[in-house]
């Protein structure tokens, strides 16, 4: 273990990051730390695929992984530039990350505990990310921004929240990763959602085929609204405020003709109390 940590200590003073930084995978040691987090940072990509990405066989991803080696300062370098996160994050588990990520143990590893993370050491992600008994879903600043894009922004995320895994895997029954959190804004939802609540979207389902609240892009706003199917290829958007915001339909011809778009079902939400 000295070994390994005089190694570390190297590829520290190569990379020319402090030591004073500590681990986040508390109880692991450091040589497991550093694979775990390159294992995190790999996410759905295959072992193969990164190995490819840094020039190296696959078998030396998978000690790394596996905290039976310790990649060099130059392989550090590779994997963060493969992964696009930071040479600093993988090694020490702190700062943040910077770069895009995508979550998953598509190969069929073992989870990590969820002990090894503190949420603030879990990648900054489009997808909602998986780390042992949690998933962490990723809070989108939806005010900064109403174009189409909202949800392949990255720097528009600005926090992971965790949730049980239990509770959206079971209770809500959401096997995928295409989660997004997004805040409450104005009372048209009113009494059901409120100004500055929390609403947690499932963005794969876009096709409104049973009633139920979504958020929708219209002419360039975003709204969460109540949708229901009627006859006709008719889709009724309507509020919860109906005293205020009355109801109005978008048809087939004006799905074409106007800026619409279902972005997403909302499954939970949280209330802000004053």
């Amino acid at each position: 273990m000295d070994t390994i940590k005089s190694e570390v200590a190297a590829q520290r003073h190569a990379l020319g990051v402090s030591a004073d930084g500590e681990d986040a995978a508390d109880g692991l040691d450091v040589a497991s730390a550093i694979g775990a987090r390159v294992k995190l940072a790999r996410g759905a990509t295959a072992q193969q695929d990164l190995a490819d990405a840094i020039g190296v066989h696959s078998n030396t991803v998978s000690k790394i992984e596996r905290g039976k080696a310790v990649p060099d300062a130059s392989l550090i370098l590779k994997i963060a530039k493969a992964t696009n996160v930071s040479a600093a994050w993988l090694l020490l588990g702190s700062p943040f990350p910077q770069g895009s990520f995508e979550s998953g143990n598509s190969d069929g590893t073992e989870v990590l505990p969820a002990r090894a993370y503190a949420a603030e050491s879990v990648p900054v992600s489009l997808l909602a990310v998986e780390v042992g008994d949690y998933i962490y879903v990723p809070h989108f600043d939806v005010a900064a921004s109403a174009g189409p894009g909202v949800f392949n922004d990255l720097e528009l995320v600005k926090a992971m929240r965790p949730f049980e895994r239990t509770y959206i895997r079971h209770a809500l029954g959401i096997s995928h990763n295409e989660l997004a959190l997004v805040g409450v804004r104005g009372r048209s939802m009113e009494p059901l959602l409120h100004p500055s609540d929390v609403a947690m979207l499932d963005r794969r389902d876009r096709d409104a085929t049973t009633e139920g609240v979504h958020m929708v892009r219209l002419d360039g706003a975003l709204l969460i609204k109540s949708l229901q199917r009627l006859p006709g290829r008719t889709l009724r958007v309507s509020s919860k405020n109906q005293a205020e915001f009355p109801p109005f339909d978008i048809t087939a011809d004006d799905d074409g003709e106007r800026d619409f778009e279902i972005l997403g079902r909302a499954r939970w939400a949280g209330i802000t109390l004053y």
